[in-house]
Parts: C-alpha cells; sequence; structure tokens
C-alpha cells in the first residue's frame, strides 16, 4: 500500500483512547534517545526499511514520517539553527554512519522556485537551510520511487541533499528518521511527609505540573525508598507494596501503597520519572515514619535497651525535629511535639524498665 501525503496527515487525528493501544515503538533505532539541552527536545531515529511485514512498509521518507506520527504524535524533525543541525551531526548522523531524513519536503502547491518549494512538514516557519552545494537540485538519477521531494542530512557534513522518497532502495543503504521529542518543563512534585502505625496503610502521592502533560504514555514513575528502586509484593518483613513502577503513564498522578506497614518500611521516599524525551527527574525525597507498637524500640530489635537509649540520648541532644542532624522521621519524638525533650524522656523511661516490647 502506498501511503500518500494526504494520508499521513490524517493520521494526527487518531483519538486519545487509539494511542493510548499503540505499542512500544519496534521500528525504533535501537539507542538511547538523544536530548539536546540548548532546546529543551529530544531526538528518537526510526528505520525506514525498504522491504518489511510492517503495513506502513512503503520505503523511505513517507515511512518515517507515518511512523513519527503514529508512535510519537509527532512529525519528522525541523532544524532551526546551524547549531541544533551541528549537535544532529555530531551526536546522532555521525556515530551511526547514516543519513537522516528530516521534516523538510517539496510541496508542489507552494509557488515558486525548486528552492522556495521545500517546507517544513510541520507547519514551522523556521528559514534556517543547510543545503550542499548545488542543492536542492530537484532532481534524482534513481529510477522509480516518485519524485524527488524528500530531504535528508549527510553522516560525514551534515549538508541536505532533497532526494527520492525510495533512494535508499537504490543505494542500498538505509536512511533512518529523524524524530524531534518536545520535552514540556515538568515540575515533579514531591510526596509529603507522612506517618502511620504499624500494621497501618499508607497512600504517597505525587503529581506532575499542568505544562507537563505531553509525556503521555512514554513515561514511567518508579518509586525510591532511600535512593533504592521499590517493587511491588510481599516485602521480608511482612508489608505488601503496589504501584511502585508504572510504565506509559498518561496521568498527572502517580501513587505508591503501602498495607501492613512495618517499622523497616520507614524512610526517605522519592520517584524517578523515566521518560523517553529527557534525562530522568527526581522529587525531592519524603519521609515515612512507621510507628512501632513499642515506640520507645528506636532501632526496631523488638526491645527498648542501651542501643536505643544512645540514640534516644542523642536525639535528646539536638532537640529540635528539623535539625539537619536528626534522624529521618526524628523517631525519638515520642509524643510528636517535634522537639525531643523531657516529656519524651517520661515516655522512654518505663519502655526501657520494661525492657522487652509487648
Amino acid at each position: 500500500m502506498r501511503l500518500t501525503l494526504t494520508a499521513i496527515a490524517t493520521l494526527t487525528c487518531v483519538s486519545g483512547l487509539a494511542q493510548a493501544q499503540i505499542p512500544a515503538c519496534a521500528e525504533c533505532v535501537d539507542t538511547p534517545p538523544v536530548y539536546n539541552p540548548a532546546t529543551g527536545t529530544s531526538y528518537v531515529l526510526i528505520k525506514s526499511a525498504c522491504n518489511s511485514n510492517d503495513p506502513l512498509a512503503i520505503p523511505g521518507w513517507t515511512r518515517a514520517q507515518g511512523l513519527a506520527v503514529l508512535r510519537f504524535d509527532r512529525n519528522l524533525a525541523t532544524i532551526e539553527s546551524q547549531e541544533e543541525n551541528d549537535f544532529i551531526l555530531t551526536n546522532l548522523a555521525m556515530p551511526i554512519g547514516r543519513e537522516l531524513w528530516i521534516g523538510l519536503w517539496y510541496n508542489n502547491n507552494v509557488a515558486g522556485s525548486c528552492n522556495t518549494r521545500y517546507v517544513w512538514i510541520g507547519g514551522s516557519s523556521a528559514s534556517f537551510r543547510n543545503w550542499s552545494p548545488n542543492e536542492p537540485n530537484c532532481a534524482e538519477g534513481c529510477f522509480g520511487f516518485g519524485n524527488v521531494g524528500y530531504v535528508a542530512m549527510s553522516p560525514s557534513t551534515g549538508k541536505w541533499n532533497d532526494t527520492k522518497n525510495g533512494a535508499q532502495c537504490c543505494y542500498g543503504t538505509e536512511i533512518h528518521g529523524l524524530v524531534e521529542i518536545a520535552c514540556p518543563d515538568a515540575v515533579l512534585l514531591a510526596p509529603g511527609d507522612t506517618e502511620t502505625a504499624t500494621g497501618g496503610s499508607v497512600v504517597l502521592t505525587t503529581s506532575l505540573n499542568a505544562g507537563a502533560s505531553g509525556y503521555g504514555r512514554k513515561t514511567t514513575f518508579q518509586w525510591r525508598r532511600d535512593g533504592i528502586p521499590l517493587t511491588n509484593g510481599v516485602t521480608p518483613w511482612g508489608s505488601t507494596i503496589s504501584g511502585a513502577r508504572t510504565t506509559n503513564s498518561s496521568s498527572a498522578t502517580n501513587s505508591l501503597t503501602i498495607t501492613n506497614a512495618q517499622p523497616n518500611d520507614t524512610g526517605e521516599y522519592d520517584v524517578a520519572m523515566i521518560t523517553t524525551c529527557r534525562p530522568s527527574i527526581i522529587t525531592d525525597s519524603a519521609i515515612l515514619q512507621v510507628r512501632s507498637p513499642c515506640a520507645a524500640d528506636l532501632n526496631a530489635d523488638n526491645k527498648v535497651d542501651d542501643d536505643d537509649f544512645v540514640i534516644f540520648a542523642a536525639a535528646y541532644n539536638l532537640l529540635l525535629c528539623s535539625d539537619p542532624s536528626m534522624p529521618a522521621g526524628c523517631p525519638a519524638d515520642l509524643n510528636a511535639d517535634t522537639n525531643v525533650d523531657d516529656a519524651d524522656f517520661a515516655l522512654f523511661a518505663p519502655a526501657y524498665n520494661l525492657l522487652l516490647c509487648p
């Protein structure tokens, strides 16, 4: 099936529900996305081979553009400056040693010469061009595969050449499609500090700011405790974790649930947002304190003994729970008044005298 440019345009109208059902990009080149901090965008590469069982198995630029829309809701890349062009050449084209299809194409409906009829498929008015000498020439020696009208970047010079849709089928070297993914600024809000009693349940929630909705289904949220990624299931100490990792999320909020919480669940929790668009973003940490039924057992060994007294004494000398040196969650603050003082010692002493936790 030959996919016309009109048909390509209709792909942008796929509903959000249908898009959510699209699988991961199997046609993408197996290299990590490359993030350009100068533009706030990332680039991925799409295969555009001549022969494939894919229903979009048309050759060259047209296939790459169709897949860019289908898999990423984006067009082939618009290059707006020499600096951006040089970045793409150095970090993508040169390392793989292949030409790259970009989003410039020949629109016969535009008046003017060969040069002026080349426009960006995404509708950008960017005027930057980086043609090779004597290009564009609107001519190509390769037989078939339609008219000249599609632009590729050289992997050696970064210069552009207009060529035919299926030029790679003539010359035997596949040209990859260059897709630019816009990365909206994302503020990943930290979950709030919280506490619960042993055996209780707790839900930690984080959210993206309103401007980050563009991440969509390509985002993974990974919860961590004390910097270590969590996994779903029953922990060695008997609590149950769910929501530790959510893949392909389209929600602006994300939650971690711990049921039958135990003192060993106490710690600093944060969330890493992993996306194809840019390097991971990690929230500030929030403290979860799981109070033991034997609150004075500060080291959770089921006894209130000299080891706990050492921990209590150190916290007592600091006094304020807000002191940066105070252990996470201020566990020696037995009456939860944000200070470790004589009132807490009055609660600690009877438990110390009993020794064993109930």
